[in-house]
């Protein structure tokens, strides 16, 4: 088999090489650019022919040296196929080498493999135009290009060339002279898509371009998934540019993250003029409706797809639910983990979670674990059933709360030797007669400065202590300006710490749900349970929440 492979690669460099290459005269006059004149040796031609009608003669009497040009988006096996063939052609005393596309300097012959993009658009088949299944072997003046639709078809239409073209590895075969039919060369784009054509407004969606915001890597990987499905699937592959590239002049598949779309849906896709427009409230869904939306209007078409003006398909991918993950809500079966899966997911896509109305959630042992909140909830009338009845003081669930509101945002705690810190008390510190603290956020923030140097104390009383660092709570806006509302209260000559908590401006709002505690039975002793709702962000509404205790007795932390 190795011997076949070697004098298959070896009379592949003798079979490329006589080729209208070097001195040799014309066999076929090539006048491309048009003007009666031959563009090889000059002589006046009736007319322009880049394939000879009589045969091309690749073998006769010897050999000369010639290029592989590979195009540099090719995967690493056809690169080792080719290796291994110029290794094969060296040991034979051919001289040949690899080069890439943007290495390379022209030679006078050379085999493109791929797309080759150094030598000029004549020398170009762009395998969009060819589809996942289409192939070509072409010959234009002294170049063959080979090239396919996907790589690993690029590797079998190289060895169609060797086998049919040249004959390598067929008994019989005069490798000595070759000549090639002027029949055989060949472009075979794909032709057995089920959907034949796409239209918007009746405008072919083959003229139009695919608008999205490549910064964003969720509308990126979306944008790119309707690119790749979309020609799989209809062999119309489209180009994307960015909206600061975008003039509006050209028709355009256009894809949106917009939060006002969440009323209608959440997620939809509707013509708006010539435009195709896909908005999408949850970046983080959007790959997903897009695989979803090329299923439902793409692929189950036959021959012709179309958008009119009137067009619009709306998915609601809102809610999350709790049965989605597990939960029963029959009362009886700890559901806090299935509740817990269900918020972690919606605090990825930014969905509201929704329980079922009537339902009862019963919330046993938790592990010590809480349920992470950032997005709407909707409890409705549906019941929740915390069971402290089951937990002793000792446990660990004592203190953990079941749902959690957490910040988007981490806290930021500077040090005395942070910049910040240095350019307040560069300033002279903080002082309540300031109108600006000398820092600026970015952000609306709370800010909570201290002086380690400056000590507060509790002196008389049950609760007197030995003093903490001075320090109070402070809103200020972007700029670091002092909210009125919260004004700076008291004078630091120094700081020598501060908290920055970023105060977030996208509310939550929990509305709805009838929650019952049944009552711990721990020994009456200074300790508090804490199975709660714990809210550690700003901009929280609570409505419509109702709170009941079951089973209290004389006894009871």
């Amino acid at each position: 088999m190795f011997k076949k492979l070697l004098l298959l690669v070896l009379a592949l460099t003798v079979g490329f090489t006589l080729f209208a290459c070097g001195d040799k005269p014309c066999e076929t006059h090539k006048d491309d650019d048009g003007d009666g004149k031959c563009d090889v040796c000059g002589e006046t031609v009736e007319k322009n022919e880049q394939t000879p009608t009589d045969g091309l003669s690749l073998i006769k009497d010897g050999a000369t040296s010639y290029k592989f040009v590979i195009g540099e988006e090719l995967n690493s096996s056809l690169m080792k196929s080719v290796d291994d063939a110029i290794k094969a052609l060296e040991a034979a005393g051919v001289t040949t080498e690899r080069v890439a596309d943007s290495e390379s300097t022209v030679g006078d012959c050379e085999i493109l493999i791929g797309t080759v993009t150094s030598r000029g658009d004549k020398y170009v088949i762009d395998k969009h135009t060819l589809g996942l299944k289409g192939t070509a072997i072409k010959l234009v003046d002294n170049k063959i290009i080979i090239q396919a639709g996907t790589d690993d078809l690029l590797n079998k239409t190289l060895s169609t060339f060797l086998s049919d073209f040249v004959g390598i590895g067929k008994d019989g075969t005069d490798l000595k002279n070759v000549t090639i039919s002027a029949d055989k060369w060949f472009t075979k784009p794909q032709d057995d898509y089920r959907v034949t054509g796409v239209t918007v407004n009746s405008n072919d969606l083959k003229d139009y371009i695919i608008v999205a915001d490549t910064k964003d890597n969720n509308v990126k990987v979306s944008a790119l998934d309707f690119q790749s499905g979309l020609y799989k699937d209809t062999g119309i592959w489209l180009d994307i540019v960015t909206p600061e590239n975008y003039d509006g002049s050209a028709k355009a598949v256009i894809f949106k993250v917009n939060e006002s779309v969440f009323d209608k849906g959440g997620f939809i896709t509707h013509v708006d003029g010539n435009n195709l427009l896909i908005e999408c409230a949850f970046p983080a869904l959007f790959q997903a409706q897009i695989s979803e939306l090329l299923t439902k209007t793409i692929v189950i078409g036959n021959g012709e797809v179309k958008f009119n003006s009137n067009y619009e398909r709306v998915h609601d991918i809102r809610y999350v639910n709790y049965s989605d993950y597990g939960a029963k809500g029959d009362g009886l079966t700890n559901d806090f983990e299935a509740i817990r899966k269900a918020h972690l997911a919606a605090n990825e896509t930014g969905q509201t979670v929704k329980a079922e109305n009537g339902k009862r959630y019963y919330i046993g042992l938790t592990n010590g674990e809480s349920i992470p909140v950032k997005t709407d909830v909707i409890w409705g009338s549906a019941t929740f059933i915390i069971d402290d009845s089951i937990i002793s003081p000792d446990m660990k669930e004592r203190t953990a709360p079941i749902f959690n509101l957490i910040k988007d945002n981490p806290v930021l705690t500077f040090k005395g030797d942070h910049e910040v810190i240095q350019a307040i008390n560069a300033k002279g510190g903080m002082k309540s007669t300031d109108e600006n603290c000398g820092y600026a956020p970015g952000f609306t923030a709370m800010l909570i400065p201290y002086n380690s140097e400056h000590k507060v104390y509790i002196r008389y009383g049950g609760n007197a202590n030995s003093g903490s660092d001075q320090h109070e709570v402070i809103i200020v806006d972007k700029d670091g300006n002092f909210d009125e509302n919260t004004p700076i209260l008291i004078d630091y000559d120094k700081v020598t710490s501060m908290t920055v908590i970023n105060v977030e401006d996208k509310p939550i709002t929990l509305s709805g749900g009838i929650f019952i505690t049944k009552a711990n039975q721990a020994p009456r002793v200074y300790t508090a349970y804490s199975r709660n709702i714990t809210i550690g962000r700003s901009n929280v509404t609570i409505r419509g929440l109702e709170h009941i205790i079951e089973g209290e007795t004389d006894t009871g932390a």
